[in-house]
């Protein structure tokens, strides 16, 4: 999966206009591919758990079950959007990049079914379709957010890609 997604960053790099320092790219983007399987991993198991705790006979992931990552998704990448009117600061930016995502099939299949379904099957759990297209849209959301920081710190070098994973929005990936 890390490998996969090493692989789509500079599409997604690409289609969003990011720039990269040349010498460092390659480093850059297995970085990058690195942190980003570790989000799904990590909002994966904070499903499973949400699962198990929720419902501990019932081996199947609910979209309730989904709904506190959702919420921690919405608070963390896009706090200003509950508390400000006409939309945010930079909206300009938010449609470009949120466009991007919608309509690059990069972006549609980031998060291959199929190894979303097997992950949470490891961890004992099945997943109906409806609730698997909710969970891939958070995990598209979060790299949304992520793909605005890195469009906002251009070009993009290995010390602001380990900048930008210590912000405290993107703490699900360590």
């Amino acid at each position: 999966m890390e490998t996969w997604l090493t692989l789509q960053i500079p599409k997604i790099f690409n289609k969003n206009k990011i720039t990269v320092n040349i010498n460092e790219a390659s480093e850059i983007y297995s970085k990058i591919g690195y942190h980003v399987a570790k989000l799904m991993d990590n909002i994966l198991a904070l499903i499973s758990t949400q699962s198990i705790i929720k419902d501990p006979k019932a081996h199947t992931v609910l979209p309730r079950h989904v709904q506190y990552i959702l919420d921690y998704v919405q608070k963390t990448c896009y706090p200003k959007q509950e508390i400000q009117k006409g939309g945010i600061k930079n909206q300009d930016l938010w449609m470009i990049i949120s466009y991007n995502i919608i309509e690059t099939t990069e972006y549609k299949e980031l998060f291959p079914s199929t190894e979303i379904v097997t992950r949470l099957m490891e961890l004992g759990l099945n997943i109906s379709n409806h609730t698997l297209n909710i969970v891939k849209r958070i995990l598209n959301m979060h790299v949304n957010c992520l793909m605005m920081d890195f469009y906002e710190r251009q070009p993009i070098t290995l010390k602001k890609v380990e900048k930008i994973f210590g912000l405290k929005r993107h703490s699900v990936f360590y």
